[in-house]
C-alpha cells in the first residue's frame, strides 16, 4: 500500500472512532436556591378573649358617643372597668396555638337555682339552667409585630334575678370574623348595645405569650 493509501486509511479509522465514541460532556452543576426560613415556624400565640359589659352612662361620661366611633374606645373601656359600678367582665377564654395553626376551647355546665322560698309539699322541681362558652381561633404571625386572627366566640350565661323576678336573666352573644392585631395589644372584635349597657368582645394576641 502506497503512502497516500495509508494516510487515507488512518483518517477513516480516526473518523470511525469519533463516530463510535460517545461525546463526553462536563456535568452542569446547578446551584440550589436557598430555602426560605420561616422566622415564626416555632412560635406560639396566646389568644385571650373577654366579654365586657359597660354602662352607657359611663361611656358617655368618658366621651364615647356613639359607640364605635372613638379610635381610643378600647382605652376608655378599660378605664371604665376600673370602677365596678361602671362595668364588668362577664366571661372570657384563652387558647394557645402555633403559627399557621388553630386552637379551640369549649366549656358547658348545668345547675339549678333555688328561689329560697318555702317549698310546697310535694317539693317543686327546680328548673335547670345551662351556661356555656366556646372560643376557637386560627393564627398567622405576620411581620412587623402583626398577627392575623380568624375567630369565633359564643357564650351563654345566667345573671341573678332582680328583686321580685322568679327566673334569672339569660345573656348570650355570638361573634366571628377576621382581623389584624398588634402583638400584645387588645382590640375590639365585636359589640352590641342595649338600653342601658353596651357589650364588647375584646381580643388580645401575643407571640410566645409575652
Amino acid at each position: 500500500m502506497g503512502k497516500l493509501g495509508k494516510t487515507i486509511t488512518f483518517v477513516m479509522l480516526a473518523l470511525g472512532i469519533l463516530v463510535v465514541m460517545p461525546v463526553l460532556r462536563e456535568p452542569v452543576v446547578r446551584a440550589e436556591e436557598p430555602q426560605k426560613v420561616d422566622a415564626h415556624a416555632e412560635s406560639r400565640v396566646l389568644v385571650q378573649a373577654y366579654v365586657v359589659e359597660v354602662g352607657l352612662e359611663a361611656l358617655y361620661a368618658a366621651g364615647v358617643s356613639p359607640i364605635g366611633s372613638d379610635p381610643k374606645l378600647i382605652d376608655k373601656i378599660i378605664e371604665c372597668l376600673k370602677d365596678r359600678k361602671n362595668g364588668k367582665i362577664s366571661t372570657g377564654a384563652k387558647i394557645s396555638a402555633g403559627h399557621k395553626d388553630k386552637g379551640k376551647v369549649t366549656e358547658e355546665s348545668q345547675f339549678k337555682i333555688d328561689s329560697g322560698n318555702n317549698m310546697p309539699r310535694p317539693p317543686r322541681t327546680s328548673p335547670r339552667y345551662s351556661i356555656s362558652k366556646s372560643f376557637d381561633a386560627s393564627v398567622y404571625v405576620q411581620s412587623a409585630g402583626k398577627i392575623r386572627l380568624s375567630y369565633a366566640f359564643s357564650y351563654r350565661s345566667i345573671e341573678k334575678a332582680s328583686e321580685g323576678a322568679e327566673n334569672p336573666v339569660t345573656t348570650s352573644g355570638n361573634w366571628n370574623g377576621e382581623l389584624f392585631l398588634d402583638d400584645g395589644k387588645p382590640a375590639i372584635a365585636g359589640a352590641s348595645q342595649g338600653e342601658e349597657t353596651a357589650v364588647f368582645l375584646i381580643l388580645c394576641a401575643a407571640v410566645d405569650g409575652k
